[in-house]
């Protein structure tokens, strides 16, 4: 693979962290749909690959980091609302809107691996790091499935559907980070 196709993919992926509003400007958090600021639905940008599922960010200039996932924001939230059902303290309006909006993060987590910008940027990669993002591909797959299996407690009112979900998204979450550093030792040995 040439350099600069290596380059061109990897510097779409560091860039991804925001989505502008095209009706106000305003910078939203990629894992938005609605903007923040004037509440019109946000673009999604084909080349939003969405490869920073565990939260990661720019660390060092230059170079690619990521927060740890003890820190990823997701996974927290959705360890918290389900760990709150489960002890009912939480009210179950709260919990729906909450697992709605996480559902919603996955959700668009698998769709833009399957865009065709994403099939072409994916498609660029050879070897281990093809590897890697089918791998990556599949987990957020694994991570969606275990969000919905959580999202089942709402028709089935069974704890245990929480429990397994929450394991089988948790696991993935793991997966992903662990294939999210070995992409980084590999971007950041290219820099």
């Amino acid at each position: 693979m040439a350099e600069e196709e290596q380059g061109s993919f990897w510097d779409k992926i560091k860039n991804i962290r925001e989505i502008t509003c095209k009706a106000c400007g305003h910078k939203n958090p990629q894992d938005h749909t609605m903007c923040e600021e004037c509440g019109k639905k946000l673009p999604l940008d084909d080349d939003a690959l969405a490869i920073n599922a565990v939260a990661g960010e720019v660390r060092t200039p230059g170079k690619m980091g990521k927060i740890p996932i003890e820190e990823a924001k997701t996974l927290n939230v959705l360890r918290d609302i389900c760990e709150k059902i489960q002890s009912g303290t939480i009210p179950l309006e709260e919990f729906k809107k909450t697992h709605a909006k996480i559902q919603n993060i996955a959700s668009i987590g698998v769709a833009l691996w399957d865009t065709e910008a994403g099939k072409h940027l994916v498609g660029k990669l050879e070897g281990e790091e093809k590897e890697l993002a089918d791998k990556q591909h599949q987990e957020f797959r694994n991570f969606n499935e275990g969000v919905a299996r959580i999202g089942n407690y709402l028709k089935s009112n069974d704890l245990k559907d929480v429990a397994e979900g929450f394991k089988m998204a948790e696991k993935a979450m793991v997966t992903l980070d662990q294939i999210q550093d070995r992409q980084l030792e590999i971007v950041n040995s290219k820099s």
